[in-house]
């Protein structure tokens, strides 16, 4: 092999090695960030989010209706790499039969953290047995963002759609 030939193939390998270093590093800061946004999660899940969802929800049991939290640790991939965790509040309004409700017809709000997004998503449902309603995403804000007032006001904004439907 030439002298120039060995030089310039040299520096391509250089080159390439360097890129790939560069995206393995990447990598790891997303990985390492990710990781941190669930960690925060799952610290802002039991100190804010829950006790704001227990506070409002032992309001609602004293007018004789009922609720049931659920957390959602760790949800994964095919891979086994953990893309969320979750907590959900369902509602269960008075004067309802308990064995009509369902997975698609109890009316709930639930935060989830999809680690790619590193944003706190929120989604609702107002639906019912027998009656229509709609479901689906509702927000989304930065850990950082959260606080009891924001979790309280997002549970009452499912909690009026619930029990003061505007259609």
């Amino acid at each position: 092999m030439k002298k120039e030939v060995k030089s310039h193939l040299d520096a391509l390998m250089d080159k390439y090695e360097q890129r790939l270093k560069e995206a393995k590093n990447k990598q790891e800061q997303i990985k390492s960030e990710e990781e941190a946004f669930l960690r925060e999660f799952k610290r802002l899940r039991e100190e804010v989010i829950r006790t704001s969802m227990e506070e409002i929800g032992n309001q609602l049991k004293t007018r004789g209706h009922d609720y049931r939290i659920l957390e959602t640790e760790e949800s994964v991939d095919g891979e086994g790499k953990v893309i969320n965790a979750e907590i959900t509040m369902n509602i269960f309004p008075s004067g309802i039969d308990r064995s009509l409700y369902t997975p698609q017809n109890t009316p709930s709000i639930t935060f989830t953290a999809p680690r790619y997004k590193k944003r706190i998503c929120v989604e609702g449902s107002n639906i019912m047995p027998k009656r229509e309603g709609a479901a689906g995403p509702r927000s989304e804000f930065k850990a950082e963002e959260t606080n009891s007032a924001l979790v309280e006001r997002e549970v009452l904004g499912v909690l009026e759609e619930i029990f003061d439907p505007k259609w």
